[in-house]
């Protein structure tokens, strides 16, 4: 199962995006069980080639094995659902995610400036820092200015 996660992960990475979801499809079928890093990667994969159906079949996959959300596949899906344009979807995971970090309030800000909801991303990013005292990451900075 280890050596099958690691090279999803790898795959994913190296943005092999194709092989990545195929491996993940392999898993499946074959019933490895696969960790969250995985399943993220999967995910991110499905974001950069835009399988929209696959990203959210494995979004409902996620909510129906109630799989543990940890933080990179929260940062994922809110990735995926923003490249989409479907910002109520991928607030709602925001919202309801236990802990969110510079990665999460970055991949909404970006969802944001990707939609050309300018003044919402600079209303995440001004949150951000006054409310919940994040250090804005470089990432950060330049996902804002691509807002203006």
């Amino acid at each position: 199962k280890e050596a099958w996660n690691t090279m999803v992960k790898g795959y994913g990475k190296m943005k092999c995006d194709v092989k990545c979801i195929e491996l993940f499809r392999k898993m499946h079928i074959l019933g490895i069980e696969t960790d969250s890093a995985s399943l993220a990667s999967v995910i991110s994969s499905c974001s950069h080639i835009g399988a929209v159906l696959l990203g959210k079949s494995l979004h409902c996959y996620v909510v129906k094995t109630s799989f543990d959300l940890t933080t990179s596949v929260v940062n994922s899906l809110i990735d995926l659902y923003g490249k989409m344009g479907d910002l109520t979807v991928a607030w709602r995971i925001f919202s309801e995610a236990d802990k969110n970090n510079v990665v999460t309030w970055n991949a909404m800000i970006a969802s944001y400036v990707h939609c050309e909801q300018s003044n919402k991303a600079f209303a995440m990013f001004d949150r951000m820092i006054s409310e919940k005292n994040f250090k804005p990451s470089s990432i950060t900075l330049v996902t804002v200015l691509m807002a203006f």
